[in-house]
């Protein structure tokens, strides 16, 4: 569990300064880059977002929350609510442009790549007090 967490705090750090040179106008080449390639944005989208959804939905051990009759794993469902936030806000940088295909390419990936770590055990909870030796003569 600790590797997934810091593999989770890596790539929000990283997937944050991608979005902070996108705001911002700098790396512009990278960008450029990644528009070269058919679907590159739209893919960029899913890959970010969805990794982002399957490591949190792995650290936060795959659980979820109700709204009646739905059952949403919690990971998707704040990483969805943050790619939407940053989907949007971008109406507000000249640097930037809106796209509902860029979020609904995001919302494909953070749905398929989330369900993913649903198929990893949950861990154990610790053994609380017990002893791993056994008392003599006893099996």
């Amino acid at each position: 569990m600790r590797r997934a967490r810091w593999a989770l705090l890596t790539f929000a750090v990283f997937v944050f300064v991608l979005i902070w040179l996108a705001d911002s106008g700098r790396a512009r080449w990278l960008f450029d880059l990644v528009r070269l390639v058919p679907g590159g944005d739209k893919t960029g989208h899913f890959v970010l977002f969805g990794w982002l959804s399957f490591l949190l939905n792995l650290v936060l051990r795959a659980s979820t929350v109700r709204f009646g009759r739905l059952t949403l794993l919690k990971g998707s469902l704040i990483v969805g609510v943050f790619a939407i936030v940053e989907e949007v806000s971008q109406l507000f940088f000249a640097a930037r442009t809106f796209d509902l295909r860029d979020l609904a390419a995001g919302l494909l990936g953070i749905g398929l790549l989330g369900r993913i770590a649903t198929r990893f055990p949950k861990p154990e909870p610790a053994l609380v007090g017990r002893s791993l030796h056994r008392p003599h003569g006893k099996r």
